[in-house]
């Protein structure tokens, strides 16, 4: 069941991040560690992948879902994983190549990120972490805009496949949205994975 529809208007956002970040600690609390391998599982069922096509997943922070097994199952299936960095406030994100047996150091917003001498590269998939998402594919985030200048940025340069993914209880009837939001392609999550109709 989704929740009540989140405003993007105003000084709304802060109570509204507030709450949603409330839902996904008791999700993550009430899911556990295997919502990781279930999320894994529904993303490999489901989501169409170019062969090879690099991949850019995330270093969970605090209640984000755990993609760190997902991430080294598209390795062993031969997909380059790379991580985001943020080079600015105001940029978008770049993204280092990471590996199961690279070091991490903390970034910026105290977010591991591979080390400077890492490859960068350019990935054809996005799985991105949000707050909150709605079923039109529409997703809160923390606030920056960095996924979004960077979706924007990528797709300007040609396909590239967007995958939302969270726990479902994070789902809410309406994340409203502007004209500098980006939509998801894709939700996965440990109960699902929906493609997003357009």
């Amino acid at each position: 069941m989704t929740g009540s529809i989140l405003s993007e208007d105003g000084d709304r956002k802060k109570i509204l991040r507030a709450t949603a970040a409330s839902r996904r600690q008791q999700a993550h609390i009430e899911a556990g560690p295997e919502a990781a391998i279930l999320l894994a599982d529904q993303f490999l069922r489901a989501v169409p992948r170019v062969p090879e096509v690099i991949v850019a997943g995330y270093w969970p922070v605090g209640t984000e879902i755990d993609i760190r097994p997902l991430m080294r199952r598209l390795i062993a299936a031969d997909h380059r994983i790379v991580l985001p960095v943020v080079p600015a406030p105001t940029l978008p994100l770049k993204f280092r190549e990471w590996t199961p047996d690279s070091a991490v150091r903390p970034g910026p917003y105290g977010i591991e990120v591979p080390p400077d001498d890492a490859a960068e590269l350019k990935p054809g998939l996005v799985i991105a972490p949000f707050l909150a998402f709605d079923a039109e594919g529409w997703r809160l985030g923390y606030g920056g805009g960095f996924y979004d200048r960077t979706l924007r940025r990528l797709r300007g340069l040609g396909e590239v496949i967007v995958v939302g993914v969270g726990f479902a209880a994070q789902q809410v009837e309406r994340v409203a949205h502007d004209g500098l939001d980006e939509q998801l392609d894709w939700v996965v999550t440990e109960e699902f994975a929906k493609k997003v109709e357009r």
